[in-house]
């Protein structure tokens, strides 16, 4: 049972969140914004989105403490099974949780609070989301590979997350930040998410549109460079820990 109302109380703040969002709107008022002049629907889509790429990015992360913490970890990572399928397997559930989450806040959104997705390309946003899941599972897994080596010392994960909702665009384009601030921007893979996603969206972006597809092209290279690094650290990091005996400290 606490599982299940872990679960709900979950949901129904994502859903709490739609409602600040519509009144944070009408405080807001109109004006032209990535293609459409709805505050609403412009915070709602930026916010949907960031929370899911948190939950892909600490979800790898917050596994793996748990296994520390129940002892899990060590015949886990002794079984004959590839890093990468460890890796995939325990960001799986959640990468679905969260899909069916941003679902539920986009349909609440749509339904309830007239936000504006009549033009939608869903499938130039469903490509976008699965490259930008790859892309930031890089991330996590490096968070992740914290976890293996320090512990609870892991610096990735708080610092990415401040910095999204400042430097990616949730709630205020990032073109509007000064010049010296705009370069972190570039550096965080969200930022070219939320903004495809949007192009797809309010303008109904064909999928190879050159604006649109620009941010697709990015998250593959961000993906194709990380991930391969990111899981090398991290089979590197289980080993290490085996040799020192430390693997299943917490």
């Amino acid at each position: 049972f606490s599982y299940s109302f872990a679960l709900v109380i979950r949901y129904t703040m994502s859903i709490l969140g739609v409602f600040f969002f519509f009144y944070l709107g009408s405080f807001v008022g109109t004006r032209p914004l990535a293609g459409t002049t709805d505050y609403f629907s412009y915070t709602l889509v930026g916010f949907a989105f960031s929370q899911y790429y948190g939950l892909v990015l600490v979800s790898l992360s917050k596994s793996l403490r748990e296994d520390q913490l129940i002892g899990t970890i060590e015949p886990l990572m002794g079984s004959p099974v590839k890093p990468g399928m460890i890796v995939f397997g325990a960001s799986l559930f959640p990468l679905l949780d969260g899909l069916v989450l941003t679902t539920v806040q986009l349909s609440v959104g749509a339904l309830f609070f007239g936000a504006d997705f009549q033009r939608a390309n869903w499938l130039g946003v469903l490509v976008l989301g699965l490259v930008g899941i790859a892309a930031l599972q890089g991330l996590g897994i490096i968070s992740a590979t914290f976890v293996v080596l320090f512990k609870k010392g892991d610096p990735l994960t708080p610092l990415l997350a401040a910095s999204s909702f400042i430097f990616t665009g949730v709630f205020f384009p990032y073109e509007q930040l000064p010049w010296f601030l705009r370069w972190l921007s570039y550096c965080i893979p969200t930022t070219y998410f939320i903004k495809g996603a949007r192009q797809y969206i309010f303008h109904g972006a064909d999928l190879f549109d050159p604006e649109a597809f620009v941010n697709v092209r990015v998250l593959l290279i961000f993906a194709a460079l990380v991930v391969p690094i990111a899981i090398a650290f991290f089979t590197w990091a289980v080993r290490y820990a085996r040799r020192r005996g430390t693997l299943c400290h917490y």
